[in-house]
C-alpha cells in the first residue's frame, strides 16, 4: 500500500571524459557524483551504481510527484555545478527516468526497464533533463520491438515492393528521373508505412 519510485540516472558524455582525461579522472568524477547524490537524498533512500556512468534511485515512501519531480530537478542542478580536478573544472549533465509503483511496475525488473525507457526518452529530447514514464513511451517501445522482429522475417517472406515515382520537368512536363520507393506489404497486418519501417532498417 505504499507508494515508491526508481530514478534511472545516466551522466551525459561520461565516455568523452574517459577518452579526454582518462579513467582515473572518470573515477574521481563518479566518486563526486555519488557524494552529491548522497546530500540530495534522505537517509532512508537507496542508491546503487549500476553501470559504467549509470546510477539507480529508490525513493521510499511516503512520496508523490510533485516530490519525485523536486529531488530529480535537484540532482540535475547538483550535477551541473563544476566538478574541480587539479585546478581543471569539468562541466557534465546527467539524463533521468523515472518510473513509479504501483503505476508502472508492480516488480523491480518491470519498474527499471520502465525508468530506463523514460531515460532514453530524456536523452533524445535534448539531455539534463528528466522524464517520467508514461503508457505512450511503453508502447512506442513495444511496436518498435514488434516491428523489429517482424522486420527480420520480411525479406525472406518477400514483402517487401519496389515502386517507382517518375520525378518530373515542370518546365517540359517530360520525365527526368524516378524515385525507387519501398514499400512492405505484411501478410497479417498489411501496408506498413516506411516512417515507421524505415528508421528501424537504417539502424
Amino acid at each position: 500500500n505504499n507508494s515508491l519510485a526508481i530514478l534511472f540516472l545516466d551522466l551525459d558524455l561520461f565516455k568523452m571524459i574517459n577518452d579526454t582525461f582518462g579513467h582515473s579522472w572518470g573515477d574521481e568524477l563518479l566518486k563526486v557524483v555519488s557524494e552529491r547524490l548522497l546530500k540530495i537524498l534522505r537517509e532512508k533512500d537507496i542508491i546503487a551504481r549500476v553501470g559504467g556512468d549509470e546510477f539507480l534511485v529508490l525513493l521510499e515512501s511516503p512520496i508523490n510527484e510533485s516530490f519525485v519531480k523536486r529531488t530529480a530537478e535537484n540532482i540535475l542542478n547538483s550535477i551541473r555545478q563544476p566538478f574541480k580536478f587539479n585546478n581543471n573544472e569539468m562541466y557534465i549533465t546527467a539524463s533521468i527516468g523515472i518510473s513509479m509503483y504501483p503505476q508502472d511496475g508492480k516488480d523491480a525488473e518491470t519498474l527499471i526497464k520502465n525508468a530506463d525507457i523514460a531515460m532514453y526518452k530524456s536523452k533524445e529530447e535534448g539531455k539534463n533533463r528528466f522524464q517520467f514514464c508514461n503508457q505512450l513511451m511503453k508502447n512506442v517501445i513495444y511496436e518498435d520491438m514488434k516491428l523489429t522482429n517482424l522486420l527480420y522475417q520480411a525479406l525472406e517472406r518477400e514483402e517487401f515492393e519496389l515502386h517507382y515515382q517518375p520525378q518530373v520537368d515542370p518546365n517540359t512536363g517530360l520525365i527526368v528521373g524516378v524515385e525507387a520507393l519501398l514499400r512492405w506489404n505484411h501478410s497479417e497486418i498489411g501496408t506498413i508505412s516506411p516512417r515507421y519501417f524505415i528508421p528501424i532498417a537504417e539502424r
